[in-house]
Protein backbone atom coordinates (compact mmCIF):
# COMPACT_ATOMS: atom_id res chain seq x y z
CA UNK A 1 0.00 0.00 0.00
CA UNK A 2 1.12 3.54 -0.72
CA UNK A 3 1.89 6.02 1.99
CA UNK A 4 -0.79 8.64 2.55
CA UNK A 5 0.15 12.29 2.62
CA UNK A 6 -0.33 14.06 5.93
CA UNK A 7 -3.47 16.14 6.21
CA UNK A 8 -3.18 19.77 5.16
CA UNK A 9 -3.93 22.51 7.65
CA UNK A 10 -6.70 24.97 6.96
CA UNK A 11 -9.09 27.51 8.38
CA UNK A 12 -12.84 26.89 8.44
CA UNK A 13 -15.25 29.20 6.65
CA UNK A 14 -18.78 29.40 8.04
CA UNK A 15 -21.79 31.53 7.30
CA UNK A 16 -20.46 34.42 9.38
CA UNK A 17 -17.44 34.51 7.01
CA UNK A 18 -19.85 34.69 4.06
CA UNK A 19 -21.57 37.66 5.65
CA UNK A 20 -18.19 39.32 6.23
CA UNK A 21 -17.35 38.77 2.57
CA UNK A 22 -20.48 40.70 1.59
CA UNK A 23 -22.49 37.80 0.20
CA UNK A 24 -26.13 38.78 0.24
CA UNK A 25 -29.29 36.92 -0.65
CA UNK A 26 -32.00 38.40 -2.83
CA UNK A 27 -34.46 35.95 -1.33
CA UNK A 28 -34.30 33.35 1.40
CA UNK A 29 -33.90 30.47 -1.07
CA UNK A 30 -30.81 31.82 -2.85
CA UNK A 31 -28.53 29.48 -0.91
CA UNK A 32 -30.36 26.51 -2.47
CA UNK A 33 -29.41 27.78 -5.93
CA UNK A 34 -25.81 28.75 -5.13
CA UNK A 35 -22.60 27.16 -6.35
CA UNK A 36 -19.07 27.71 -5.12
CA UNK A 37 -16.40 27.64 -7.82
CA UNK A 38 -12.72 27.28 -6.89
CA UNK A 39 -10.42 28.56 -9.64
CA UNK A 40 -6.72 27.75 -10.04
CA UNK A 41 -4.06 29.98 -11.56
CA UNK A 42 -4.05 27.81 -14.72
CA UNK A 43 -7.84 28.10 -15.13
CA UNK A 44 -8.73 24.68 -13.67
CA UNK A 45 -12.08 24.89 -11.85
CA UNK A 46 -13.92 22.76 -9.32
CA UNK A 47 -17.55 23.37 -8.38
CA UNK A 48 -19.59 22.58 -5.29
CA UNK A 49 -23.24 23.27 -4.61
CA UNK A 50 -23.81 25.36 -1.50
CA UNK A 51 -26.21 22.74 -0.02
CA UNK A 52 -23.49 20.10 -0.54
CA UNK A 53 -20.96 22.19 1.39
CA UNK A 54 -23.37 23.16 4.16
CA UNK A 55 -25.33 19.93 4.64
CA UNK A 56 -23.17 16.88 3.89
CA UNK A 57 -20.28 15.14 5.65
CA UNK A 58 -18.20 15.38 2.46
CA UNK A 59 -18.90 19.09 2.17
CA UNK A 60 -17.85 19.64 5.77
CA UNK A 61 -14.41 18.25 4.89
CA UNK A 62 -13.71 20.71 2.05
CA UNK A 63 -10.88 23.02 3.03
CA UNK A 64 -8.55 25.69 1.76
CA UNK A 65 -5.08 24.58 2.81
CA UNK A 66 -2.04 26.78 3.32
CA UNK A 67 0.36 24.37 5.05
CA UNK A 68 1.07 20.68 5.61
CA UNK A 69 2.81 19.42 8.76
CA UNK A 70 3.57 22.98 9.87
CA UNK A 71 5.35 23.91 6.63
CA UNK A 72 4.03 25.86 3.65
CA UNK A 73 2.55 23.77 0.85
CA UNK A 74 4.99 22.51 -1.77
CA UNK A 75 5.79 24.40 -4.94
CA UNK A 76 3.65 21.82 -6.77
CA UNK A 77 0.52 22.82 -4.80
CA UNK A 78 1.16 26.56 -4.53
CA UNK A 79 0.62 28.83 -1.53
CA UNK A 80 -3.08 27.87 -1.33
CA UNK A 81 -4.90 24.73 -2.44
CA UNK A 82 -8.46 23.52 -2.11
CA UNK A 83 -8.92 19.93 -0.94
CA UNK A 84 -12.08 17.82 -0.93
CA UNK A 85 -10.98 14.73 1.03
CA UNK A 86 -14.55 13.44 1.28
CA UNK A 87 -14.79 12.89 -2.48
CA UNK A 88 -14.86 9.19 -3.36
CA UNK A 89 -12.81 9.79 -6.53
CA UNK A 90 -9.45 11.35 -5.83
CA UNK A 91 -8.15 14.35 -7.71
CA UNK A 92 -11.01 15.97 -9.62
CA UNK A 93 -11.78 18.59 -6.98
CA UNK A 94 -8.26 19.15 -5.68
CA UNK A 95 -7.41 22.66 -6.86
CA UNK A 96 -3.71 23.45 -6.72
CA UNK A 97 -2.47 27.04 -6.94
CA UNK A 98 -5.88 28.32 -5.82
CA UNK A 99 -6.35 31.84 -7.14
CA UNK A 100 -9.93 32.70 -6.22
CA UNK A 101 -13.26 31.36 -5.01
CA UNK A 102 -16.51 32.61 -6.53
CA UNK A 103 -20.03 32.16 -5.20
CA UNK A 104 -22.70 32.26 -7.89
CA UNK A 105 -26.47 32.12 -7.58
CA UNK A 106 -28.04 30.23 -10.47
CA UNK A 107 -31.09 32.17 -11.57
CA UNK A 108 -34.02 30.95 -13.65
Amino acid sequence: MGRRSPAPRSRACGCSRCEQAGLAERDRYDWRKSVVVAIARDGYRAAFSWPELANTPGGAQVMVAYERDGAPLSEQEGPLALHAPGDTRTGPRHVKWLQRIEVRVLRD
